[in-house]
């Protein structure tokens, strides 16, 4: 499957690319007046006539923006966190004797973990298409107006989605581990409730889109720029700081940040009790999920739409 293939690279990069890339930084440099563009060993500095668009902050073409203000000021404009616009200064200022913090570095199980999210929600909703398929060919009326009912086909759906997105995923992480002896970061069982819970995440939000969007085509549109957009506002690819409290507030109720809480206390050796509102949270959002795609795909087939 390509999907699969795709995640195992992402596996790999997570593993192998981060930590090699983190300390240095893509920076677009504003000069300016034919100010001088230093050079530091720590940084890529690309020179710039003016500010790029903050798309290209998102997108991660540039981990920062810096823009020399004449006597010596920079002003430094990144989405990142506040320890890597400190770090950046310092490399600037102090180039010779700057040494990198690599405290704050994500691990390999945050990486490998982040990357998972985007992937494993996007195979999800790609496997719930059968869900669709099943609607617009006849075949969902035909079983659930069987002894199988609506519930039964329902059930097998979820229980279909979860294996297919769960078993290979978890897998390929064993794989590494135990064949290749690559690092993963975290143990087996570890591994198993964070899969388990962006698994649950990823088939029952496949589920409440297919069904409050009937066309295949759209519901596959929305869903993948939801996911996509969701996942970059929490953190799973890079971490960085939102500017706004309002930003913050946002971004906290969105269930992948809350496993990306999960994921880095398990990396700080924090005992899983003090995360169990985290747990719960993004058990209860799809259990939200599930609820309102069940109930919505049972009122239309009451009403004659399938």
């Amino acid at each position: 499957m390509v999907w699969l293939a795709l995640t195992l690279v992402s596996m790999l990069v997570a593993v192998y690319l981060p930590p090699r890339l983190e300390i240095k930084g893509n920076i677009a440099y504003v000069a300016g007046n034919g100010a001088v563009v230093p050079q530091s060993r720590w940084c890529r500095i690309d020179p710039v006539e003016q500010i790029p668009p903050m798309s290209q902050l998102v997108r991660n073409k540039y981990d920062a923006v810096v823009v020399a203000q004449g006597g010596g000021q920079l002003q430094v404009i990144t989405i990142k966190n506040e320890s890597f616009r400190r770090q950046l200064e310092q490399a600037l200022r102090h180039p010779d004797t700057f040494i990198p913090d690599a405290s704050s570095r994500r691990g390999v199980g945050t990486n490998i973990t982040g990357y998972l999210v985007l992937f494993l929600l996007l195979a999800g909703l790609q496997f719930m298409g059968l869900y669709t398929e099943d609607k617009a060919g006849g075949t969902f009326r035909r079983t659930v107006t069987s002894p199988i009912g609506i519930h039964g086909y329902l059930a097998g759906q979820l229980l279909f989605n979860v294996l297919v997105v769960f078993v290979p995923a978890y897998a390929l992480l064993i794989m590494l581990r135990a064949a290749f002896r690559i690092e993963i970061g975290f143990t087996y069982a570890q591994y198993a409730l964070l899969l388990g819970l962006l698994t649950a995440l990823a088939t029952t939000f496949s589920l409440f889109m297919t069904s409050a969007i009937e066309k295949d085509d759209n519901t596959m549109a929305l869903a993948s720029s939801i996911i996509l957009l969701t996942s970059l506002l929490s953190t799973s690819f890079f971490p960085y700081q939102h500017g706004g409290a309002v930003m913050k507030f946002i971004t906290n109720l969105l269930p992948q940040k809350r496993l990306m809480h999960i994921v880095q206390g398990l990396e700080q050796g924090r005992p899983l009790a003090e995360m169990t509102g985290h747990i719960g949270y993004v058990a209860l959002v799809s259990l939200a999920f599930c609820t309102a795609g069940w109930w919505i795909c049972q009122r239309r087939f009451g009403a004659g739409r399938y």
